[in-house]
C-alpha cells in the first residue's frame, strides 16, 4: 500500500544510473577474477575467516585496506568468491553510476548528455592515462573510494565545501591514496577559487568540524597500512619500498618506467582538455560551478607534476625515493584530466 504525501523518485531520474550501470557491465563485466581482485577477495575471506589459507604468506599478510575487508568480505561467508565479485562490482558501480549522475545534475546536463560524458570519461581514461591507472573495473578499494569522490566532487561544485571533506575523508576510509589526493586537490582548488586578495567570491570556511569529521574517517584507512611497518626495521621498509616501486608496480609508481608514448598521449589529452577550458572559459559566467572542478583538475594536474619531479630522486637517494614513490602520484591526474575534458565538452553540448 503506498501512503498519501510519499514520494518515490520516478523512473526516469534512474535512467541514466541505470543506463550507466550497463555501460560498466559492457566496458569490464568479463568473468571474475579481474585486475587485483584475486587480490583483494583472497584477503578479505581470510580477513573473515583466518583459518583460511592462514599458512599462505599473501593471503594471512597485513590488511592495508580494513574498511573494504569489513565491508566487501563478509559474502565470502556466504557465497563463491566469484559471485563476491559480482556484489562488489555491483555495490561499487552502483556507487559510481550514482556518483557521476549527481555530478552531471549539478551541472544541469541532460540524461543521454551524462551517460555520453561518461563514456568519453572512460575512454579518456583507457587511451589516453600517463600511469596506467582505471577507475571502472573488477572490484577493489579504489572503486568505491571514487563513487565516494563524484559524490564530493558534486557538493564541491555547489560550493558546499564542509560535506566535501566528509566525502573524501570517507573516500580515504576505503583507499587512503584515493581519497587523500582528493582533499589535497581540493585545498589546492579552494586557494585557487578563494585567494585572500581576490574579490568576488564568498569565502567558505575552510576550518570545520565537518573537515576534522572527514580527517577522522580517513584514519580508518590511514592507520592499517601504517600499523604493517611499525615493527619492521629501517633495512626491512626500504627492501619493501625499493620492491614495490622500482619492480613489482612501477608501470603505476616511476616515471622512468612509463613509456614515451604513454607521456605523449597524456600530454595530447592535457593540451586537449586546456584548450577546451579556455574555449568554454571565454563564454561561461563568472559563477558556473565548472570553475571549480577546473581549479580541482589543476589541484590533480599539480600533484601529476610534483610526482614527476619526485621521479627524479631515484638517481640520487634511491630509498627515500622509493618510499614517496609509493604515494600513487599520478592516480588521481589520470582520472581528473579526461573527467574535466568530458564535463566541459558536455557543458559546451548544452549551451
Amino acid at each position: 500500500m503506498i501512503h498519501a504525501g510519499r514520494r518515490f523518485p520516478p523512473m526516469s531520474s534512474l535512467l541514466p544510473v541505470i543506463m550507466l550501470l550497463a555501460v560498466c557491465f559492457i566496458y569490464a563485466g568479463d568473468p571474475p577474477p579481474a585486475v587485483n581482485e584475486a587480490h583483494y577477495l583472497v584477503k578479505a575471506k581470510n580477513f573473515w575467516q583466518p583459518q583460511w589459507c592462514q599458512n599462505d604468506l599473501f593471503a594471512a599478510s597485513g590488511k592495508a585496506h580494513w574498511l573494504f575487508y569489513v565491508v566487501f568480505g563478509w559474502p565470502t561467508q556466504l557465497v563463491s568468491l566469484t559471485t563476491t565479485a559480482w556484489i562488489g562490482r555491483g555495490v561499487g558501480w552502483t556507487l559510481i553510476a550514482c556518483g557521476w549522475t549527481t555530478l552531471g545534475r549539478t551541472l544541469e546536463l541532460s540524461d543521454r548528455t551524462i551517460v555520453a560524458a561518461f563514456l568519453i570519461w572512460l575512454a579518456g581514461i583507457e587511451y589516453a592515462n600517463l600511469a596506467g591507472e582505471w577507475v571502472v573495473g573488477g572490484i577493489e578499494a579504489k572503486v568505491p573510494a571514487y563513487g565516494l569522490v563524484l559524490f564530493g566532487l558534486s557538493d564541491l561544485l555547489r560550493n558546499r565545501w564542509r560535506r566535501v571533506w566528509i566525502w573524501f575523508g570517507a573516500a580515504a576510509a576505503f583507499h587512503v591514496l584515493t581519497g587523500g589526493w582528493s582533499v589535497v586537490a581540493a585545498m589546492i582548488a579552494y586557494g585557487i577559487r578563494y585567494q585572500p586578495w581576490r574579490g568576488g567570491h564568498p569565502r567558505p570556511t575552510f576550518f570545520s568540524k565537518e573537515l576534522f569529521i572527514g580527517g577522522s574517517l580517513s584514519l580508518v584507512g590511514l592507520v592499517p597500512p601504517l600499523a604493517m611497518n611499525w615493527e619492521a626495521t629501517d633495512s626491512e621498509t626500504n627492501a619493501a619500498a625499493r620492491t614495490y616501486a622500482y619492480f613489482r608496480i612501477s608501470h603505476h609508481l616511476t616515471p622512468a618506467a612509463f613509456h614515451l608514448s604513454w607521456y605523449l598521449r597524456h600530454f595530447g589529452l592535457v593540451v586537449l582538455t586546456a584548450a577546451t577550458v579556455i574555449v568554454w572559459r571565454r563564454q561561461a559566467k563568472a559563477d558556473h560551478p565548472l570553475h571549480r572542478l577546473v581549479a580541482f583538475g589543476l589541484g590533480a594536474f599539480a600533484i601529476t607534476t610534483a610526482g614527476l619531479i619526485v621521479g627524479i630522486l631515484p638517481a640520487i637517494a634511491p630509498d627515500f625515493a622509493a618510499k614517496l614513490l609509493r604515494l600513487y602520484w599520478f592516480r588521481l591526474g589520470d582520472g581528473m584530466v579526461p573527467m574535466i575534458l568530458a564535463l566541459t565538452l558536455a557543458v559546451l553540448a548544452c549551451e
